[in-house]
Formats: C-alpha cells, structure tokens, sequence
C-alpha cells in the first residue's frame, strides 16, 4: 500500500471518528441553546470557558508540531528506550505546569473573571466565577489527553485517541439527559469536566507502559523546548487575540453568546477537517529526517488536494445555508429566530477563520517538519498585534461590535497562510501545488451540484429540512466527484465497497 493510501485509510478513520465526535458536541450544544439560548447564563458558560481553553491551547495545543519532529528523531538515533525516557519526563512537566497553573486559578476565580469581562456586571463575574472553578482543571485533563494524543501519534497508533474522544464527550452527552446536570451552567461544567478526565484515562496505557524515569535530564529536552518556544510564543499571542474578542463581546448581553456559537460551528468543522494534519505530520517529519524530499514534496501537494475537496463544499455550504443550518439545530427553548439570524451570519463572517485555520495547519506542520517553528512564530509576531488593534477600533459595541470582531479574525487568518504558503513554495518549489487547480476544479463543480440538490431539499415543507439536506449534498458531491474520477473520491468509494482502489489514480 502507498504511503498516500495509508495516510487515507488513517484519515478515514479519524474523519469518521471525527464526524460522530461532532454530532454528539452538537446535541451538546443543542442542550445548551434549548436550556440557556443567549441569556446571561449562557454569557456566563461562554466566558468561564474562556481561560481554560485558552491554556490549554497556549501550553499544549501546538505540542504536536514541537515532539513529533524530536521524538522521531531521538527514536530514530538513539532508539525506543531512549525516546521514552523523553517523553516520559516531558509528560510529567506537563502536568506539574498545567496544575498549578489551575491551582492558582482556582483560587482567584472572581479577580480573572472581572479583569477578562469588564463588561460583565459584578453579579454575572460572581455566577461565572462559580463555573470557571470547575471547568479550569480541563487545563490539567485537556493538556494530558494532548500530549497523551502525540505520543500516539508518534508511535502511529491514531484509533486509541480518536476513540477516546468520542467516549469523553459520549459521556459529557449523556449526563446532559441528567435535570440535575443540565439544568444550570455549572452542572454542564461539571459532566464537561467528567467527561474530560474519562478522556485521559483511556489514553494512559500508553503513556504508563512507557513510562521511564530518570532524575537525569534527557539531553533531547533541550532541544525540544528550543522548538516549542517558538510555537507557544506564537500560540500565545494568537489565544490573547481569542481573550480580546470574549472581552470586548462583554459589554453587551447576549454577544458573547453568539459568539460562542458561531464559534462552536467554525471549530467543529476545524475539527472534522484536522484528521489529515494529524496523519500526514508524523509522515513528512520522517522523510524530512530520512532526507526523501521528493515524497516529502508529494505527501505536502496530496494535503494541499485533500484539504481543497473537504475545505470547498463545507464552505460553500456554510455560506448558502447558514441560517437554515443553524434553525435546525438550534432554535428551540430559550433559543429564538432573533438568535438564529445573528449566530448565522457571524458563521458566514468567520469562514475566513476556518479556510485560513484548516489551511494554515498544513503550512505550519509542514515548515516544522522542516524543523521551522520560528517563521510562524515571527509572523504571529508581527500580524496578531495589529490584528488586535483592528479589533478594538471596529469590534467593540460603538462601533460594529461582534461582527466587526469576526471580519477583523477572518482577514487575519487568510492574510497569514497566504504569507506561509509563499513562504513554503520558496523553501520547497512549485511541487507542492501539483494537482491542485484540477482538483479544485472537479471540487467546485461536483459542489455546486450538491449545492443545488441540497437547495432543493431546504425548501421542502418539512422540519429539519437542512439537516436532510447536509447528507443528501454530501453523498451527490461525493459521488458526482467519484463520477469525475477525483482520486480521493474513487479512494474513498474503494474503502466503503471494500475494494481496493483503481492502481491507475
């Protein structure tokens, strides 16, 4: 089997995984806009959750891009006892940083709260600061299963943490059916909390079988965090810009609600789209070590072409049928048409966010592959602070307020994978685009047919037409790309037949 079919059948697996894993976060969300819609209680969710993930992004988000590269090298020269030596003692820093970083958290709870939210009135700080002394020590579960994740990932075992995922937030779903849980803010962070730490149980094996201490430093750590510092650095001042946006989006009710949904969408599609970064890291950082650039520049065009058939149609979808989309999911209980109609179009705003974010995840495994983590760094650097300048002249609630916010983020994304695609073209050559204006020509045509199929079924009589719609457009789009002969199309068709694919493609 070629590398490229491996990496699809890796990839299958987590989008599959992935697409579960986001329909039961939506019934989750579901729950919340039924219960909360964009009421203050609501406000109070959002804002709690804020510095959690915040931290957890900044400390361990980027941690794939920094250990892939040194644990398959340290693997590769010095061996497997050796490797997990360094993955063991990087374990245990993690964990000793990200809790006392919740420990002290938690003990000022309403000081963070009112320095992040100025908006927010004293009574609203004190119900958010109730929430936030639960969902902070997702810092301490969130930065487990990450590194957890990595670790299998390098060991190029992805099915135990995808799996793993869908359980914790399978359990996070099924306490919501609980009055108790579901009935107030807290009692959602509570079963986000469970769910979390069933999360990092199921991942520990690994990490318990391998683990092997030393009281010497492992001489790779060094190395390691000369590489990461870059990365958090750059991570740091991208998660201050997402703190700006929740703080400016304070100072009026119900903003940083809708906020928080249309955010909800865009992630979950990052998510859903993120298997293939994940899979093709560990590839191209071993033919980067291994000196087989010319696959290297193969594996780089075969993710460009990925990224376009998945990253094409979910847009383009988003962007026609937004508000249909969020009815049906959404616009129940507490959750009105008002909310409806400002939740979708701050979703069409932010598709920036996700094309740029999809795309960029590519771009920057690939120059960290090519053991660069400071030119994302440097870059992050020089936009991100006049990004939040921008935001604060037109996001804030006397001037464009929440909609402002989401074009100023968009514009930033775009703007910085444009500069890192150019960047990697220079390094690499023109390679890494073979195939790409075929591909993304089949694409857009196969999508406007699934488009057009799927308006149809929108504008039947029915209830959740646009949920009936999403499945119809996406097997139309599939198998009119099949018809095309798309090589990722007749790949995946193979898989679902259980046929090996056409060796001509």
């Amino acid at each position: 089997m070629s590398q490229s079919q491996s990496s699809l059948r890796s990839v299958g697996i987590l989008t599959i995984c992935s697409f579960v894993q986001l329909g039961i976060q939506f019934g989750i969300q579901l729950v919340l806009a039924r219960q909360f819609g964009t009421t203050d209680e609501m406000d109070t969710y959002v804002a709690a959750m804020s510095l959690p993930t915040v931290l957890s992004a900044v400390l361990v988000g980027s941690l794939n891009s920094a250990f892939l590269p040194v644990y398959m090298t340290c693997r590769l020269n010095d061996g497997e006892a050796s490797a997990h030596r360094f993955s063991s003692q990087l374990g245990v820093w993690i964990f000793a940083v990200t809790a006392l970083i919740a420990t002290v958290s938690f003990l000022y709870p309403e000081f963070l709260m009112a320095k992040l939210h100025p908006g927010f009135t004293e009574e609203k700080v004190r119900q958010t600061a109730i929430i936030f002394r639960f969902l902070i020590w997702l810092t301490i579960t969130n930065g487990l299963t990450s590194f957890s994740g990595v670790l299998h990932h390098g060991e190029k075992r992805f099915r135990i943490p995808a799996f793993s995922g869908l359980a914790g937030v399978g359990l996070t779903f099924s306490l919501l059916f609980i009055e108790s849980y579901r009935s107030t803010p807290t009692g959602v962070a509570q079963a986000v909390l469970l769910g979390s730490i069933v999360c990092v149980l199921l991942q520990s094996k690994l990490f318990l079988s391998c683990f092997s201490w030393s009281r010497k430093i492992h001489p790779v750590i060094k190395t390691f965090f000369i590489r990461w510092s870059p990365i958090i650095i750059a991570s740091l001042l991208v998660q201050i810009g997402e703190l700006v946006n929740r703080s400016l989006a304070s100072g009026k009710a119900g903003s940083i609600s809708e906020l928080g949904f249309a955010w909800r969408i865009i992630s979950s599609m990052q998510v859903l789209m993120s298997g293939f970064s994940v899979v093709i890291f560990p590839t191209l950082s071993a033919q980067h070590a291994t000196n087989q650039m010319e696959s290297f520049v193969t594996e780089v065009a075969h993710g460009w072409r990925f990224m376009a058939v998945l990253l094409i149609p979910i847009c383009a979808g988003l962007a026609f049928f937004s508000e249909p989309i969020i009815r049906d999911l959404f616009q129940r209980g507490e959750f009105t048409a008002e909310d409806t109609q400002k939740v979708a179009f701050l979703v069409v705003l932010f598709l920036g966010v996700l094309a740029g974010s999809v795309l960029g995840t590519i771009a920057v495994q690939t120059l960290n592959a090519l053991k660069d983590t400071l030119t994302p760094a440097l870059l992050a650097v020089i936009v991100i602070p006049i990004s939040i300048f921008f935001k604060f002249q037109f996001g804030n609630t006397h001037s464009y307020g929440v909609p402002g916010i989401a074009v100023v983020t968009s514009l930033t994304f775009l703007f910085s994978v444009t500069i890192l695609v150019f960047i990697i073209r220079k390094r690499v050559g023109k390679g890494i685009f073979k195939g790409l204006l075929k591909t993304s020509s089949v694409t857009i045509l196969s999508t406007g047919i699934a488009l057009g199929l799927s308006a149809l079924v929108i504008q039947l009589p029915i209830r959740y037409s646009a949920l009936i719609a999403a499945p119809v457009g996406a097997v139309s789009y599939l198998l009119t790309m099949w018809a095309l002969r798309n090589e990722f199309a007749i790949r995946m068709m193979g898989y679902l037949i259980r046929k090996r694919p056409d060796s001509t493609t």
